[in-house]
């Protein structure tokens, strides 16, 4: 069935409607029944957010039965809502609102781990934040599989959003054994034949992403001056490696010229790694100012880049 794809596919996701949050190690354990990498499950968003997806989600249910949440504080650590209840009178075509309580979320208080206040649209509230605090939910995993395509099977993004890619024919294996995963969280997957016509628009695309990201790591390399961390000039010849890679495949797959992108490159790896050379046998003091180390440092072993760096998006690895 794969060979029908011999220009690649065209993917996208969609949340099912029955989508459960669940619990990191959860998703883990269904990810290893399936073979596929921890490394696709999404971070969890931290309580600050959850609190708001819980009020957001009760806030249509409690608006039903006449009570209204409106935000009084809201910052990172506190947040303040009024419970306000609305009545209706029809015959005088009136709407009375009256304030009745608040309820309050606060890092401070018990490091936020409930929604605190009595009434009862408070109660359900915190009810709700129980039920989702410290668990995946259905939009979290919208990056992370576009992160995993695009990393994981050097997908192109064909739209601004990221939500719809391309795949390339080689990775289709590896896409195909990531469907059944993610239907098993609660995720369907289309898988689209590329037809010859729309290749161009896939030439176009990937041309357009690797010019992008060469010109964003050129200006990078140009402000080096030599006294970064050498983690930085390591993460960066993982990217120039990572980015060649992907090129090749692209050149081979659609037949788009490369050979000055892959020029490029290695001329910036080159000259990130003399840097590196240097960098390793200097030690920079907070004064500023450098001075060769007293002993030498082992040959530099290339790692991936730290996934808290900007620029470690440029590439997708």
């Amino acid at each position: 069935m794969i060979a029908k794809y011999h220009n690649g596919a065209f993917a996208f996701t969609r949340n099912s409607a029955t989508i459960e949050p669940m619990f990191p190690d959860q998703i883990a354990r269904i990810a290893a029944q399936f073979g596929i990498r921890e490394t696709i499950i999404p971070s969890y968003a931290g309580d600050r957010a959850v609190v708001s997806r819980a009020i957001s989600t009760q806030s249509t249910a409690l608006a039903k039965q006449g009570w209204w949440l409106r935000p009084l504080k809201q910052f990172k650590t506190h947040l303040v809502y009024g419970i306000v209840r609305e009545e209706k009178n029809q015959e005088e075509r009136r709407l009375r609102h009256d304030h009745e309580a608040c309820f309050e979320w606060n890092v401070e208080h018990d490091n936020g781990l409930h929604v605190t206040g009595t009434h009862e649209a408070a109660l359900a509230v915190d009810q709700q934040y129980q039920d989702y605090r410290g668990k995946i939910m259905a939009p979290d995993w919208t990056n992370s599989i576009m992160t995993y395509l695009i990393g994981d099977c050097h997908a192109q993004a064909m739209r601004d959003d990221g939500r719809v890619v391309w795949i390339p024919p080689v990775s289709l294996p590896q896409v195909y054994d990531l469907k059944p995963f993610l239907e098993a969280v609660g995720i369907t997957m289309a898988i689209l034949v590329v037809e010859a016509e729309h290749t161009i628009m896939v030439q176009q695309a990937t041309t357009e992403s690797i010019a992008g990201q060469l010109q964003a790591l050129q200006e990078e390399v140009a402000a080096f001056d030599g006294t970064q961390k050498p983690s930085t000039y390591k993460a960066r010849i993982v990217a120039y490696q990572a980015l060649r890679k992907r090129a090749t495949l692209y050149r081979e797959t659609l037949g788009i010229g490369v050979e000055q992108a892959e020029n490029l490159l290695q001329e910036l790896e080159e000259k990130v790694r003399g840097l590196l050379e240097i960098r390793s046998k200097t030690t920079i003091h907070r004064d500023t100012k450098a001075r060769k180390s007293d002993q030498p440092l082992e040959a530099a072993e290339v790692t991936a880049p730290d996934p808290t760096d900007p620029l470690a998006a440029v590439t997708g690895f």
